[in-house]
């Protein structure tokens, strides 16, 4: 286990290395079965951002975590550590299927690529689209394609936007592809680009059993697989 401080923040990682896949863990000290990030490095080439969630307790210390801008900083400093613990990994992998924690679960991504705006990770990660995403970005933002189905976008509320209500919106304007599930790619520069300081700690100061007790019952628990794919595409913002 190690302890980083970035930010005023205080994040709990755990460090699971087996058959060459290391596996970075932030981990909550609120009683959760899935962590706060996840993020596996392969082979030491290749890097995927695995989970998001949020949780006030993300952070042990007295500063808890805050919603939207503490995610995002959460996820720099993830990333910054792990990109720094492995140079050679170029860029890190994502599915985007973010959801809010919700009846329905309404999808974030799906709906703004749906408005002709920015993706979650795109806004706040700069998030670099894969081919077959580009694809269909390039037709959901072009101004002159847009004036031919704009009235079939509704202006809802954004509860609204479930997996089934965007595919619906998706086929009524005849997108390229599906619009769940979109991919996207971090790069190792834009990592760097962050400027992300942080410290590492061996130990936890102050040394809180309450604290080394959870944590060590948060890695004991095995989360099932349905719960992993949820874990997986779950964030809890409303943006």
């Amino acid at each position: 286990m190690k302890y980083i401080i970035s930010g005023g923040y205080s994040f709990s990682v755990d460090i699971d290395i087996e058959f060459e896949v290391y596996t970075y863990r932030f981990v909550a000290t609120s009683k959760h079965p899935y962590p706060c990030v996840q993020i596996a490095v392969y082979e030491n080439t290749i890097g995927n951002i695995d989970m998001l969630n949020y949780y006030a307790n993300c952070s042990f210390s007295e500063k808890l975590l805050e919603k939207g801008t503490g995610s995002i900083h959460m996820l720099k400093t993830a990333l910054t550590y792990v990109s720094n613990k492995h140079p050679h990994v170029k860029q890190y992998d994502i599915q985007d299927e973010t959801y809010m924690e919700l009846p329905g679960k309404p999808l974030i991504t799906a709906r703004r690529l749906l408005m002709g705006e920015k993706g979650w990770y795109e806004e706040h990660l700069h998030a670099i689209p894969t081919q077959r995403t580009k694809y269909m970005i390039q037709y959901l933002r072009d101004p002159k394609k847009r004036t031919l189905y704009q009235d079939k976008i509704p202006n809802a509320d954004k509860t609204w936007w479930t997996p089934k209500n965007a595919m619906q919106v998706c086929y009524s304007i005849k997108c390229p592809g599906s619009v769940l599930g979109t991919t996207w790619y971090i790069s190792k520069n834009t990592i760097d680009s962050y400027g992300i300081d942080y410290t590492v700690e061996d130990s936890m100061k102050g040394g809180s059993c309450k604290y080394q007790h959870i944590f060590e019952k948060a890695l004991q628990r095995k989360p099932s697989y349905i719960i992993n794919l949820e874990a997986k595409y779950r964030y809890d913002n409303k943006n």
